[in-house]
């Protein structure tokens, strides 16, 4: 905030200082100061602001409204007794997800694909899809899928290039004669190509914006808004940005906004 210029008439000055990089730096410094002000508190020297108004923390909103308003003196303290009751934010409840249909998520024998699947049949999914250009010749694939199927559901991982709009098609046709409707999914799909913007080769650039582009952008149009939830990793790379990823930048702000637009 601004200071009142008007006292510094009288030859005041005003000094700021930052009490952590002092201990931080001057240890032995703010040791002496802390043991002088102790010393005049207890010479009577100083003391404490006074008035102090004390509110029972079951009247914690009279007292924020009081600070608000502007029009206190001294200290407000907020007391807590035994017995008082505060009105509290109820917490998210847990996540329990549904038995009946399937949950489908692209990138999903990648690591986080695989923490997140089993993540989820914890919490109740019975049936999963997890694609990818590669899942089925991936080594670690039949191992999940049994590792799953121990904990009592049916999982499959299918060879599919999201960004490719009939093979995802193909892909959802042929799940949907054996499996319940897809009614979430969970877009993890992502191809680094880092490198940076002058040297970064148009194959490159395209194939990282696939997987986060196209891909999602296929998804978002075969479902439309008959989903219960349609998750999309993005990166704070889309916002803040990082040397030579442009392009999964450029993705992850795609992403952004097409979360922004389906929340609209």
């Amino acid at each position: 905030k601004q200071l009142e210029m008007r006292p510094f008439q009288d030859a005041v000055t005003f000094a700021s200082f930052d009490l952590v990089q002092l201990s931080d730096y001057r240890g032995p410094i703010l040791f002496r100061i802390l043991r002088d002000v102790v010393s005049l508190f207890e010479q009577k020297a100083v003391r404490a602001i006074s008035p102090i108004t004390t509110y029972p923390i079951s009247d914690l909103g009279r007292a924020f409204r009081q600070m608000q308003a502007g029009r206190h003196i001294g200290k407000i303290v907020i007391v807590p007794r035994s017995g008082d009751k505060v009105k509290v934010s109820a917490g998210p409840g847990p996540v329990r997800l549904s038995s009946t249909v399937t949950y489908l998520i692209t990138g999903g024998l990648g690591g986080i694909g695989r923490s997140i699947a089993r993540w989820m049949v914890e919490r109740g999914a019975k049936h999963l899809i997890l694609v990818s250009r590669n899942s089925a010749s991936r080594p670690e694939s039949q191992k999940l899928i049994k590792e799953l199927g121990h904990m009592g559901c049916e999982a499959v991982a299918v060879n599919c290039d999201v960004s490719q709009s009939m093979n995802l098609g193909q892909v959802l046709f042929e799940c949907q004669e054996t499996m319940p409707p897809i009614r979430g999914v969970i877009q993890a799909a992502m191809n680094l190509q880092d490198s940076i913007l002058e040297q970064m080769s148009f194959t490159q650039w395209s194939s990282s914006i696939a997987a986060k582009v196209q891909a999602t952008r296929n998804i978002h149009e075969f479902f439309g808004d008959r989903l219960d939830f349609f998750i999309m990793l993005s990166s704070v790379v889309g916002v803040v940005g990082n040397a030579s990823q442009a392009n999964y930048g450029a993705g992850g702000s795609y992403q952004d906004a097409l979360a922004r637009h389906r929340v609209a």
